[in-house]
């Protein structure tokens, strides 16, 4: 099978993985930003989908969007710790952390990243700055109706 063709059922694979996961154990909008986050690892010049074993792939990139949604947080209606995702995948906690840090810093994504989080997530963690060097999030101008 030709690379490109490989390449193609790796993704779908991938997004098969994910989904399963994402139906087991979170919520279609959760579901939403794991495929955003494939789209964007796929389009990426620096990372190649096509190498490795595909559930320690599939399993950062659940991580990925548990830690941007704060679903590790136990206060958070969709908790899940990564205990439960490298289990679900039969993957080692070690190696999810240290490859959902390479896929952060080849997307550069951070805690707010639109697209891959909540909005009232994102808002938090996004600045606005003001032409009088003011600094707000971007909650705190939609609240005071700025924006």
């Amino acid at each position: 099978m030709e690379r490109k063709k490989i390449k193609k059922v790796r993704i779908e694979e991938l997004h098969d993985l994910t989904r399963a996961f994402c139906r087991d154990h979170s919520t279609k909008e959760i579901s939403s930003y794991v495929d955003r986050l494939i789209e964007i690892l796929v389009g990426s010049e620096k990372y190649d989908v096509g190498k490795g074993k595909i559930d320690i792939l599939a399993s950062a990139v659940v991580c990925v969007v548990a830690r941007l949604n704060l679903l590790f947080d136990e206060k958070s209606d969709n908790h899940i710790s990564i205990n439960d995702i490298c289990d679900y995948f039969g993957t080692k906690k070690r190696t999810i952390e240290l490859k959902s840090k390479e896929i952060e810093s080849v997307c550069k994504i951070m805690l707010g990243h639109e697209g891959l989080c909540r909005e009232e997530i994102s808002d938090a963690f996004t600045f606005i700055e003001f032409e009088n060097g003011m600094i707000i999030t971007k909650a705190m101008a939609k609240e005071q109706g700025i924006i």
